[in-house]
């Protein structure tokens, strides 16, 4: 199962984390690229926006910090929801 993670705060990166070392396929996008660094050096992929994380993710988990935070990361103009693919959990 290929899983994206989307917001790599305080929260979302050990999350992400912990995704990785159970050995599932991560790919993660953030508004910072920084946040993900360790996360690449541990084998996972980046996305340079959420319509990318979304045409090659079966999960895409969020974790950011407000309604008006994930509404960006969804419906923005290269969010999530362009590119969602029909059977992929959110």
């Amino acid at each position: 199962m290929r899983i994206g993670f989307v917001g790599l705060g305080n929260v979302g990166a050990k999350l992400a984390g912990s995704v990785l070392r159970n050995g599932l396929e991560l790919t993660v996008c953030d508004l910072d690229r920084s946040q993900a660094e360790v996360l690449e050096a541990g084998g996972a992929a980046w996305a340079d926006s959420g319509a990318e994380l979304a045409r090659t993710c079966d999960m895409i988990i969020t974790c950011l910090p407000s309604p008006a935070a994930v509404r960006a990361v969804m419906e923005g103009p290269d969010g999530v929801l362009i590119a969602l693919q029909p059977g992929t959990l959110w």
